[in-house]
């Protein structure tokens, strides 16, 4: 399996980034209100919709990290920290990656520094990206 870069941000910094950009229409057939998130409650509460075996306890199970994968090694990076520290430096299966993180846009951007290449990352639920990825590495800053 190869992951393939993509983005996760805000609306606005979307279409900042992207001004000529189309999406798709509302207009599906169904009666649906697009006009309101109907997971409001579920990101608001600590639990999980299904059970998921804990594995590691280091952040609250719905703290978001961002996940990455370089070399076959799971690195982790949780998005609070990344909002103080703007900019992170850190060597993932032996290459040396750059992090940066726009926490107005929800933005994160990952790239090795060897190629100048975007690495693929997901921003993920902590239960769900250490569900996956037990043996990952948890990102924390110097102190």
């Amino acid at each position: 399996m190869r992951w393939l870069p993509g983005e996760q941000l805000t609306w606005k910094a979307w279409r900042q980034a992207h001004p000529q950009g189309r999406v798709l229409s509302s207009r599906t057939g169904h009666q649906r209100d697009y006009t309101r998130l109907p997971y409001q409650e579920y990101f608001a509460s600590p639990h999980t919709v299904f059970p998921v075996p804990e594995f590691r306890t280091e952040l609250p199970k719905k703290a978001w990290v961002l996940g990455i994968l370089v070399n076959g090694r799971a690195q982790g990076y949780p998005l609070e920290t990344l909002e103080s520290a703007g900019s992170v430096r850190d060597p993932v299966g032996g290459v040396a990656i750059e992090v940066r993180y726009d926490a107005e846009a929800r933005r994160a951007q990952v790239t090795r520094l060897d190629r100048e290449e975007p690495v693929p990352s997901v921003m993920a639920y902590w239960f769900a990206w250490q569900a996956f990825y037990p043996d990952t590495g948890l990102w924390n800053p110097p102190r």
